[in-house]
């Protein structure tokens, strides 16, 4: 299952998620994801993300550790993700959730297709 539209959807995301689903590093709680590209899409791709109720930004954590508000996909660090389909692009990344609540996740295509906000709800 995957959320998101074309050209980046989030697989490991439910709409409506599991805070006990969550995985813990170092006291924080955090949801796996894995960022799935669509093949004729090949210009970055930027996700920044609030919690909904209190506009807190949302941080993520890179596969190395890095921790950001900010995640810029590119075709140069990504991985190949062909179980999916031929020339799709992945990245692995984890999501950061300090408390249940609704969480957006802003997509921009940084000046070419725009927009849209996946929404998801954590009990």
């Amino acid at each position: 299952m995957a959320l998101g539209g074309d050209p980046l959807f989030a697989a490991g995301l439910e709409s409506d998620s599991q805070w006990n689903d969550a995985v813990e590093i170092d006291g924080d709680r955090y949801l796996e994801l894995i960022w799935l590209r669509v093949p004729t899409h090949r210009l970055p791709i930027l996700v920044r993300g609030a919690n909904l109720d209190t506009g807190a930004s949302v941080e993520f954590r890179s596969a190395d550790g890095v921790v950001t508000e900010e995640l810029y996909l590119t075709t140069g660090s990504s991985t190949e993700a062909e179980s999916i389909g031929p020339d799709y692009r992945a990245w692995r990344s984890l999501m950061n959730i300090p408390a249940p609540g609704c969480y957006g996740l802003q997509v921009e295509g940084i000046g070419h297709f725009g927009g849209y906000v996946v929404v998801v709800q954590v009990t």
